[in-house]
């Protein structure tokens, strides 16, 4: 942000609360864009619940909701994206 550019950040965890994730030159993702972005992709979530590979997990559903914010609400030229995934992931 120094350098001029806006930075979008994803964290996992969140730090302090779940808008957290999302950050956009440093402000979490109001709340209402949260909602509405989750509202966008419940049918999927449900749609995805309901096949054989069940239910899609909060990282995953987090993540989408990311890269919709990203792609269609901030548009940052940078994104950090952290991800704790912890050892013995592969």
């Amino acid at each position: 942000m120094k350098a001029g550019f806006d930075v979008g950040t994803f964290t996992s965890p969140y730090i302090t609360k779940f808008t957290n994730r999302f950050q956009f030159n440093g402000q979490d993702i109001p709340e209402a864009t949260l909602v509405s972005l989750s509202n966008r992709i419940l049918p999927l979530v449900e749609e995805i619940a309901d096949s054989e590979l069940g239910s899609p997990t909060m990282f995953e559903v987090s993540t989408a909701i990311a890269i919709l914010y990203f792609a269609e609400e901030c548009y940052p030229d940078v994104v950090v994206w952290e991800t704790g995934l912890g050892e013995g992931w592969m």
